[in-house]
């Protein structure tokens, strides 16, 4: 097997039953270059000087009161190996941290052989794409003189279809603007834009969080993947994942980071319900579809976020309401727009049966049927969002800057706005 299809792995774990397993199972594989084996992270860092080292195995078990900055260090090496920790369910705390840190993922104990060997491939695969990308960022490195316009879909109220519209929207505006569009899957836990898109990936936002201080453009494209529509795609991680818990910081840093590295535009499928990481969110935008419904619960909830977002200062021209699901025999629009005081942008018709039939087959109703009402009334959302011959809207509001990452203010937003304080 040729050298540069070999994985190169140094282990850092005590002697120990387990150890000696992993030790003679990664001698045993054919495509495994045992380096080295050392037992403390302070051991491990002259010999990821000295020789070739593609990935290191970290047990989470190793005493090191000053492990996290030792990955720093090693995740600072110009081609730095990627850390990869062995670690049991209880240490999912350390987990969080050492990924910050640096480290490019995890495994849970007790795991397979299969379950080695994949995890170790997948890491090989990823780091030699973003190698060979940081190579040809280094000797072209096209310079951007515009900034993507960020575009968050967020409805108050779950279950109203707003990755549906999403996923369409994006493919609308890439046709629609002729300019690149990037689509981003903001609800980390539970989001479905990959089976919206039909699309089967192993790439995710996951992979960008150990490079969050240092997001530049060719660490983001390592991590999207292009849809055949032509739209860009940044998916959720495709299993629920307790160590991506990422802070209102951290995540609107890693859509500002993706913005800032591309010119078009940037649409982000929030997470329903509103936490501090949304509402970052909205903050970072240039624009926010506030997506509802006619039920009385979902208008109620508008309203609720309208009262909040003139609290929160927001410009009206920040926000476009767009109305889901509507049916000619509903409540008539001028009387929504009096109820909740505030125009509706776009009214996306009522057509559970092909919406539930586009999102089963992974084909958005915008490619599947242009002529459909639904796509009509999308696309005529997109060219108004591009300022195209519709008329149009306002010119975008400059977002609000995106906190350092890690950096936490010092008293939740959400918890100044209740009621009874004096500045509510």
């Amino acid at each position: 097997m040729p050298d540069g299809q070999l994985i190169h792995v140094l282990v850092v774990a005590p002697r120990e039953p387990v150890s000696e397993w992993l030790i003679s199972t990664l001698h045993a594989e054919a495509g495994v270059v045992m380096v080295g084996v050392a037992p403390t992270l302070e051991r491990a860092l002259p010999l990821i000087g000295q020789r070739k080292i593609d990935i290191l195995l970290l047990d989470g078990g190793v005493p090191d009161a000053q492990q996290l900055d030792r990955l720093q260090a090693i995740a600072a090496l110009p081609l730095a190996p990627a850390v990869v920790l062995m670690v049991s369910a209880g240490d999912m705390p350390f987990v969080q941290q050492a990924l910050f840190a640096g480290a490019r993922g995890f495994l849970l104990k007790p795991y397979t052989q299969e379950q080695l060997m994949t995890s170790l491939r997948q890491t090989f695969d990823m780091q030699n794409q973003q190698r060979q990308a940081l190579v040809t960022t280094q000797v072209a490195a096209p310079a951007f003189e515009e900034t993507a316009q960020v575009c968050v879909l967020f409805s108050p109220k779950g279950g109203i279809g707003r990755t549906s519209l999403a996923t369409s929207l994006a493919i609308a505006l890439h046709q629609e603007s002729d300019q690149p569009v990037t689509l981003v899957d903001g609800d980390l836990q539970f989001g479905d834009v990959d089976i919206a898109l039909n699309i089967m990936a192993r790439k995710s936002i996951a992979d960008l969080l150990p490079y969050v201080n240092e997001l530049e453009r060719h660490i983001i494209d390592s991590a999207l993947i292009k849809h055949t529509s032509g739209v860009q795609v940044l998916l959720a991680p495709p299993q629920f994942d307790p160590a991506v818990t990422v802070d209102e910081s951290r995540l609107a840093h890693i859509i500002k980071s993706v913005a800032a590295t591309r010119s078009g535009y940037v649409i982000v499928d929030a997470p329903a319900g509103l936490s501090e990481s949304t509402l970052s969110l909205l903050d970072v935008a240039q624009r926010v579809l506030l997506v509802t419904t006619v039920s009385v619960a979902s208008l109620r909830a508008t309203k609720r976020f309208l009262e909040l977002a003139a609290k929160l200062d927001y410009p009206r021209d920040k926000l476009v309401m767009v109305l889901s699901g509507y049916r000619k025999d509903d409540i008539p629009l001028e009387q929504i727009e009096r109820h909740l005081s505030w125009p509706i942008g776009a009214v996306i018709p009522n057509d559970p049966t092909a919406i539930a039939l586009a999102l089963n087959q992974g084909q958005p109703i915008v490619a599947r049927d242009r002529n459909h009402a639904i796509s009509k009334a999308i696309f005529k959302l997109a060219r108004q969002l591009s300022g195209g011959p519709t008329g149009g809207t306002p010119q975008p509001t400059p977002p609000a800057p995106a906190p350092a990452p890690g950096q936490r203010p010092a008293a939740s937003r959400l918890m100044q706005l209740r009621p009874g304080r004096a500045d509510s």
